[in-house]
């Protein structure tokens, strides 16, 4: 039985990598995209079945993962050249519509609707407890996350991706190929969100199409716009909020045939207020 404190840590650490990783398409070159849950779920798939087919270890099949979700990333990238602003947004949509649904008509390839079962766990440490040893590596996974994301964004690869967000043509103007730093931004996010995936799946154990579906796109979404687009400590203050003030909220002394549909009440208007009010 995963213990309640040590899944809520995890779950949070895969969310700032997740909102991390969008972060560099949203909040550093400005490109509005839908299609995250895509790339986590690509993340997730690819190794899992590297895994559970051909017996590969963990960090070959982590990296293969990676390397997947990075070159199908070109499939939203590359349109991002010529196509802007809403329209991108439904190149975006149209990707994670087709992840989702070769995910859940994969039949035996993916499980279809009932997803992979008994994935391998993830590497004992000395002899720790599973589950410690799970938030060892979540941990360990969205410091570095955050780490990289800190030197992309202080690096002239962040500061050219900060000059598209705020005006493409002139960065044009300044001999940038605003081209190819697209296609890089989006590949390393892909890769990014695959590595979550990654963990995720080695974590739980069992994955479904349900799980990276368009509405996980939309919370990761949710998430870094509420803990801040365009800042390394945003995904934290997101995932905080998203993941860890739900489960707070269950706490409070609510009537049983009616908690859930008040606790989204209240983590709704809490959201507003959130919005209306933070810096």
């Amino acid at each position: 039985m995963l213990s309640y404190i040590e899944t809520l840590i995890v779950l949070a650490c895969i969310y700032v990598v997740l909102a991390s990783s969008f972060n560099l398409v949203l909040g550093f070159a400005g490109i509005l995209a839908f299609c995250q849950a895509a790339f986590y779920g690509l993340g997730a798939y690819s190794s899992t079945l590297l895994s559970l087919r051909l017996g590969w270890p963990l960090i070959p099949a982590a990296i293969a993962g990676m390397a997947v979700a990075a070159l199908l990333s070109l499939l939203v990238s590359w349109p991002s050249v010529r196509v802007r602003g809403v329209y991108f947004v439904i190149v975006s949509l149209g990707f994670q519509m087709i992840v989702f649904y070769a995910m859940l008509n994969g039949g035996d390839a993916t499980g279809g609707g009932t997803g992979l079962r008994a994935i391998p766990k993830l590497p004992a440490l000395a002899s720790w407890d599973y589950n410690l040893v799970a938030v060892a590596y979540a941990v360990i996974l969205a410091a570095a996350v955050l780490l990289f994301c800190w030197r992309l964004a202080i690096s002239p690869f962040g500061r050219v991706l900060k000059g598209i967000r705020e005006d493409e043509v002139a960065c044009q103007s300044l001999g940038k190929n605003v081209a190819l730093f697209k296609i890089l931004c989006f590949a390393v996010c892909a890769a990014l969100a695959a590595l979550a995936g990654v963990l995720y799946a080695r974590y739980v154990r069992f994955i479904s199409p349900d799980s990276f579906g368009v509405d996980e796109t939309f919370f990761i979404f949710s998430i870094l716009v509420i803990g801040g687009a365009g800042s390394v400590k945003g995904p934290i203050a997101g995932a905080a909020f998203g993941v860890l003030l739900p489960e707070a909220l269950k706490f409070l002394p609510l009537q049983s045939d009616r908690s859930s549909a008040l606790l989204q009440v209240i983590f709704g208007a809490l959201m507003i207020l959130v919005l209306r009010f933070r810096p």
